[in-house]
């Protein structure tokens, strides 16, 4: 049974909303990890694991920014795939 240019444009389109959707919980939780990390900071001042926490903190913001990105360009690739089988 052949799928439908339709459907793949709906389940594709289904995919972006998706990633979209996950793009902003994602970026969420890094601004409130961000936030977190300003007290964890504060608390752990001048001690060697109040810097540990604090720079690894720093790193798991970094990752959860980098996922947010990767799930925007998944976003604009599935606008593109759509634009693409839409012709």
């Amino acid at each position: 049974m052949a799928i439908s240019k339709g459907e793949i444009i709906r389940e594709i389109s289904s995919l972006k909303l998706d990633t979209e959707e996950k793009s902003a919980m994602i970026a969420a939780s890094a601004s409130a990890l961000e936030e977190e990390c300003g007290y964890i900071n504060a608390l752990g001042e001048g001690s060697e694991s109040g810097v540990q926490a604090t720079q690894a903190m720093i790193g798991a913001i970094h990752s959860l920014r980098d996922a947010a990105a990767v799930m925007l360009s998944l976003s604009r690739a599935c606008t593109d795939c759509i634009a693409s089988l839409s012709k």
